[in-house]
């Protein structure tokens, strides 16, 4: 794959040839991709909002403890699907041969 595919689309494209187990890990394996970018982009967006949140709680104490909280669970949230998808990359390339791109 050049690099000027790779910039177009995120993803490889599933490749039909092979077994039916191999085109549906594929599939799986996309599918899995695409959920864990998704949380990942709600992820950051909570960060950010909870981040607005503690800036714009002006002294107050209760508003600034929750957005402290939300903020340090949004991040908990963005570590949790980092590590899903490296551990999701790890197990599909050692169960199933197939090269996974981190």
């Amino acid at each position: 794959m050049t690099l000027s595919a790779m910039a177009i689309t995120p993803f490889p494209t599933i490749e039909a040839s092979g077994s039916a187990a191999e085109i549906l890990t594929n599939i799986g394996l996309r599918l899995i991709d695409v959920l864990l970018i998704l949380g990942g982009f709600v992820a950051v967006l909570m960060v950010i909002l909870a981040g607005f949140r503690y800036i714009t709680a002006a002294g107050n104490p209760d508003a600034a403890k929750k957005a402290r909280s939300a903020l340090i669970h949004a991040l908990i949230g963005v570590v949790l699907i980092v590590a899903a998808f490296v551990l999701v990359r790890l197990v599909a390339g050692i169960g199933t041969g197939i090269e996974g791109q981190l």
